[in-house]
């Protein structure tokens, strides 16, 4: 079963050149984060919004270096890097997202899973400010 997850980034975490189809790992996993699960990054300050999609493509592990805290990691790939950015304001409009954890809560964890329902609503959002243009022949 595919879990869906809000990573949130801060303080230059991620940048706007991370390539799609590039790997890296995270520090901040739920030890439940497995490969082929999803994660949608949100970088707070000083942007406020979902920028990317990533795929995990390993498992999370413990952080052994972070004992006797439990720490977890996990290695990711970029699946895509949106030109149009899911901002914070727009989120917050979305009436279906108002009862939302993370938004309510102010992004303030490293991470939130997301249910499958709110995962569709972000996704449909972000398919909407994303659409490639239209050919107008």
């Amino acid at each position: 079963m595919v879990n869906y997850w809000l990573w949130v980034s801060k303080d230059g975490g991620m940048d706007d050149n991370d390539e799609v189809g590039s790997s890296q790992r995270w520090n901040g996993c739920d030890h439940d984060t497995e490969i082929g699960d999803y994660a949608l990054i949100y970088r707070i300050s000083p942007y406020k919004h979902i920028k990317y999609l990533v795929e995990i493509t390993k498992d999370s592990f413990l952080n052994t270096s972070k004992l006797p805290d439990e720490e977890y990691y996990c290695e990711f790939k970029i699946v895509s890097n949106f030109e149009n950015e899911l901002e914070l304001k727009d989120m917050k409009e979305e009436e279906e997202l108002a009862d939302w954890y993370p938004l309510k809560n102010k992004f303030h964890k490293k991470m939130f899973p997301v249910a499958e329902d709110y995962w569709k609503i972000l996704e449909g959002m972000i398919k909407s400010k994303n659409q490639p243009p239209k050919d107008v022949s």
